[in-house]
């Protein structure tokens, strides 16, 4: 298996545990299957993963024992961006910054899940951790709430392109949006789960996205691979996550994209 670059961060994957153990909210709109550790690292470290981002998943609403779990099991290596909400005791976001927690997802797509008002409410807190906000939502919400966005003070990161359409074309609002983000120097962009976005076969629609984005500030683009692939994982076969994006990425951009950018967002050494 041919080596992409020498380090390489997975910046967005869940884990799932047994559900008597570690049960989802009733809101749920999925139960996943068990999904540990030791298979994340077995289908990615062959490809030359050698740190990696555990995300919140929307299922357990804002309880991360799960995560929090896998990042012990880390033994201080692991990063993760956790679920929280106005109830979640300052203590708390102390111990799961001291776990490995860098940031906090907010979700508008999910059913019950964190959204902005959470984030704007915990703004505070969060930089008192000194983390970052994660975004699952389109590129076309950012719009009404950019200045509030700016005003937390946070850098935003923005997972799955942003979920723009890829037929709408390079000028679409959506992709001026992501560049004012990008622009601001505050914004982060995740290059993941291209099968969430992509209209076409081996997601050849998002190269022109994917290239344009990293010509806008290259140093603020990480990779992930979504795994397992939530509602997905049935359909994509034999797909190699690290493709089609490491194709289209030089020596250099992927050296930035998979370890340096990362490293950075994620307070990452070695």
């Amino acid at each position: 298996m041919t080596q992409i670059a020498p380090r390489i961060v997975d910046c967005h994957f869940h884990v799932f545990g047994d559900s008597t153990v570690f049960p989802t909210v009733p809101a749920a709109s999925y139960t996943p299957r068990i999904a540990s550790l030791a298979e994340h690292t077995a289908t990615f470290g062959p490809r030359g993963m050698t740190r990696r981002v555990i995300v919140a998943a929307s299922c357990y609403g804002i309880d991360n024992s799960c995560h929090l779990a896998a990042l012990a099991e880390e033994g201080g290596k692991g990063r993760a961006v956790v679920s929280i909400n106005s109830t979640t005791a300052d203590a708390d976001l102390a111990a799961m910054t001291r776990a490995g927690a860098r940031g906090a997802r907010f979700n508008t797509i999910s059913p019950g899940a964190m959204g902005f008002p959470e984030l704007f409410a915990n703004a505070r807190r969060m930089r008192d951790q000194g983390w970052h906000a994660e975004l699952y939502t389109t590129a076309e919400k950012l719009g009404p709430v950019f200045d509030e966005l700016m005003a937390t003070g946070l850098d935003i990161v923005v997972a799955h392109y942003a979920e723009l359409e890829p037929a709408a074309g390079l000028g679409q609002p959506a992709v001026r949006m992501m560049e004012k983000l990008l622009e601001s120097g505050r914004g982060w962009l995740k290059l993941s789960a291209p099968y969430r976005v992509s209209r076409t076969a081996a997601y050849a629609d998002l190269e022109p996205y994917a290239r344009h984005f990293l010509g806008v500030r290259g140093d603020r683009m990480v990779w992930g691979s979504d795994w397992p692939y939530i509602h997905h994982e049935a359909n994509l076969g034999a797909w190699d996550p690290m493709q089609p994006l490491a194709g289209w990425l030089s020596p250099a951009q992927a050296q930035a994209v998979y370890w340096d950018n990362p490293a950075r967002l994620y307070g990452l050494e070695g």
